[in-house]
């Protein structure tokens, strides 16, 4: 989906708002560009959502990425994956939204840890900006062993149609 019209504010309400009753909707949105992804893995994986930071998740009361994960796997109704949180913030970034292109990847980058194993996992994430987040996420769980297939957005701002 694109980041336009609706979807910036239905995702604000979620994610730092308090509107947790958005979950299973968003959830259901997730599905649709996660099942297919599963779908395409040799055998079973580890769905892992990208991590908002301690200090967000105490000021939101909920860790709303984990949360749209565990709720598209549900309607997904799957037993090839499982949600798995295996990436962990280093450090504090900012909100990417908040943050120019061009500082995006420095803002992101050696921000994560994975914890170690093996094995093949689809990153997930509620919006892609640049695709530093995802990068970064890439590259901690890559480093400590893992093999990403895909990563899954719900909605996409670097192509979302500007309107006026």
């Amino acid at each position: 989906m694109g980041y336009h019209g609706p979807m910036p504010g239905i995702i604000t309400a979620h994610k730092d708002r308090g509107a947790t009753w958005l979950t299973s909707q968003l959830g259901q949105w997730l599905a649709h560009g996660l099942g297919p992804a599963i779908a395409a893995a040799p055998g079973h994986v580890d769905v892992v959502p990208v991590p908002s930071s301690n200090r967000a998740v105490r000021r939101r009361g909920v860790d709303h990425a984990a949360d749209m994960t565990r709720s598209a796997l549900q309607w997904l109704a799957v037993r090839e994956a499982t949600m798995a949180r295996l990436l962990h913030r280093t450090r504090q970034v900012a909100d990417q939204l908040e943050v120019r292109d061009d500082q995006r990847g420095d803002n992101q980058r050696g921000s994560m840890r994975a914890d170690p194993g093996r094995g093949d996992v689809i990153v997930v994430d509620d919006v892609r900006t640049s695709g530093a987040t995802a990068d970064e996420a890439c590259r901690a769980l890559t480093r400590s062993g893992w093999r990403v297939l895909s990563i899954v957005v719900l909605a996409d701002a670097a192509t979302a149609t500007r309107w006026p």
